[in-house]
């Protein structure tokens, strides 16, 4: 199975096992497969398939000066918040597997990564769910082998805790919400029952690890319910969700904040043509509409004055202030990804429109760069011999060029099954590439726009949401 990772406004994929909620776009789906070929030529060599881009700010618990960011072509991450280091999606992706997995840190330092996907082209084809304790060895973990992890979440406060909910299809699917109390390396059932339930997202309040949220949908009929958890994730109750647009029971959807009290939690709900923002005030059993825009909402953060901000893809970035009534924010960057903490507002910044990545904001109204893309420096620092170290340090020098901080090598590494242009880049499939370790060596394995085509033909196109 193939997936694809290939736009500025978050994670979207082909899946042909695994069933998704809606299509987000119902554009033909030759022309996008077409289109991303086309833009896989010359753009996508820092990842496959990807347009370089942020996605969201990644939190580094714990560090006040430390910086972190998703993007499309890896993991940027600031120890000292003065330069990147970066980590390539590749560490964990194999055989040109178009995916943007989506990490979470705990405060010890400790990565993982969610694919959303069971895939021969990944590192271990029995494992969703990576885990690793220094950005450089990745293995997947114990107790998750052969099942299809949606979303996963660190305690905020206790980084031995951690979630996880499964969204396999199927009658016969084991899904259900997991817990860890060893950082995820080991994992065991809550005891939720997974049966005819798709589990999509889960995450703890923004402020309390005793608070946790998850989402479970099915489509035959199409349900959504809600689930609360007040003591870390070990107990949970569960509401049902019927919120309906042009009569149809919306499934595509995703917890967007919550506040520590365990009453208030704001959902995002995605339909072809607009995104809604519900609001409950009493635990999840009942929600109102409080927003709705044209487009995508990209993300939604939870200060700790209780502002709620949300970044849009139409409507630019908005503020409330009793999480009902919204305001747009003047002048502010165009934003995908957010987060707040004590300092502020934390933004991935639009790079196509900006000269800088990331932004911090203590008001709302003034918006200070922190960092741009011309800040990373390097592939993070591994010894030889580890994962990250054998793969994302051969890549740099062609991530360095397309990022605009170098030339193009003047030859291309043999196995990534590209050619030199005669400018100097990389041309040809536009992506690079490695088999599993027991292969034996490296070997390029293409994948065309037909080969696109038939895959979304199946499967359809859909996305991941970069709220988190």
């Amino acid at each position: 199975m193939f997936s694809l990772a290939a736009i500025p406004t978050g994670r979207y994929f082909l899946a042909a096992d695994v069933m998704l909620p809606s299509v987000r776009h119902p554009l033909p789906l030759l022309a996008i497969a077409l289109v991303l070929q086309l833009s896989a030529v010359d753009r996508a060599w820092a990842h496959a398939g990807a347009l370089p881009q942020t996605i969201d700010v990644f939190p580094l618990p714990g560090h006040e000066v430390a910086e972190g960011l998703e993007t499309t072509f890896g993991l940027l991450l600031s120890p000292d918040g003065q330069e990147f280091q970066w980590l390539c999606h590749e560490a964990i992706t194999a055989d040109l597997v178009f995916v943007t997995p989506e990490y979470l840190r705990n405060q010890d330092g400790v990565i993982l990564a969610v694919t959303g996907l069971l895939s021969e082209g990944l590192l271990d084809p029995e494992q969703s769910l990576y885990r690793s304790t220094d950005g450089c060895s990745w293995s997947g973990v114990e107790g998750m082998g052969g099942r299809l992890v949606s979303s996963a979440a660190f305690h905020p406060e206790d980084g031995e805790v951690a979630l996880a909910v499964l969204g396999a299809t199927g009658l016969e699917a084991d899904n259900g919400i997991w817990r860890s109390s060893d950082s995820g390396l080991t994992w065991a059932d809550t005891g939720v029952d997974g049966g005819s339930r798709l589990f999509r997202d889960v995450r703890f309040s923004d402020r309390s690890g005793s608070v946790a949220w998850a989402i479970a949908v099915w489509f035959d009929p199409l349900q959504s319910w809600v689930y609360r958890s007040l003591d870390g994730g070990v107990t949970w109750e569960v509401h049902t969700l019927d919120f309906a647009v042009g009569g149809r029971v919306q499934t595509t959807v995703e917890v967007a904040a919550a506040s520590s009290d365990g009453l208030r939690v704001w959902l995002r709900v995605a339909t072809a043509t607009s995104d809604y923002l519900l609001a409950s005030t009493d635990g999840g059993e009942t929600f109102e509409e409080v927003l709705a825009v044209e487009g995508l909402i990209h993300d939604v953060a939870l200060a700790p004055g209780d502002t709620l901000w949300v970044s849009t893809e139409a409507s630019g970035l908005l503020r409330s202030h009793d999480g009902v009534n919204f305001e747009p924010v003047a002048d502010a960057p165009r934003t995908y990804g957010i987060a707040a903490d004590d300092r502020g507002l934390l933004v991935a910044v639009d790079i196509e429109a900006h000269d800088f990545a990331l932004a911090l904001s203590a008001d709302g109204e003034l918006f200070a760069p922190l960092l741009g893309v011309d800040a990373t420096v390097g592939p993070w620092a591994c010894a030889p011999g580890t994962r990250s170290a054998e793969i994302c340090d051969p890549l740099w020098p062609y991530v360095a060029a397309q990022l605009g901080l170098g030339d193009y090598p003047s030859e291309v590494a043999p196995w990534s099954g590209l050619d030199v242009a005669e400018d100097g880049a990389p041309s040809g499939c536009g992506c690079a590439g490695t088999v599993s370790s027991d292969s034996g060596g490296r070997q390029p394995r293409g994948v065309g726009w037909l080969t696109l085509l038939l895959v979304g033909l199946s499967a359809g196109v859909a996305r991941r949401s970069v709220a988190r």
